[in-house]
């Protein structure tokens, strides 16, 4: 029984409980513990009496504490290393993230471009196709041929 197992590591980690017989271990969950200014040291409250669940471990059971304590597992975090890891890939998402906004910025202003020369008549000039005064061609009446 897990809820077990769980009641008896706790009595074996107190220092007043691993002594007494028939502790009662109270499990809450975090948000419904309540901590008020008057309060002392250890001492806390709940805001909801219904979510408070309680169990009564009569003994310790050396066989239960000894099969835990065989499985405990000690890992000292390299916090250091794990928040340069972090800062690391934060700035290389930061950078893809940048990279693509840069992309999209030149499309955007390619596009811009494309639009704005579709628009524009300086296609439209062509200093060979011009005549001068001089050199347009007349029609049988002596006046300019525009057609």
């Amino acid at each position: 029984n897990v809820v077990e197992e769980c009641c008896q590591l706790v009595k074996a980690n107190s220092i007043k409980g691993n002594k007494m017989d028939n502790v009662s271990v109270v499990f809450t969950p975090a948000s419904n513990l309540k901590k008020t200014q008057g309060m002392d040291t250890g001492q806390v409250g709940f805001h909801n009496q219904k979510l408070v669940f309680k169990a009564k471990i009569e003994t310790r059971k050396n066989e239960i504490v000894n099969r835990l304590e065989k499985t405990k597992r000690w890992e000292e975090p390299d916090l250091q290393g794990d928040l340069m890891q972090r800062q690391k890939e934060d700035k290389a998402e930061r950078a893809k993230a940048a990279l693509e906004e840069k992309q999209a910025r030149e499309k955007q202003e390619a596009e811009w471009k494309a639009e704005k020369d579709a628009r524009s008549y300086d296609k439209l000039y062509d200093e060979t196709k011009m005549t001068k005064a001089g050199e347009m061609d007349l029609d049988s009446d002596g006046e300019p041929d525009f057609m």
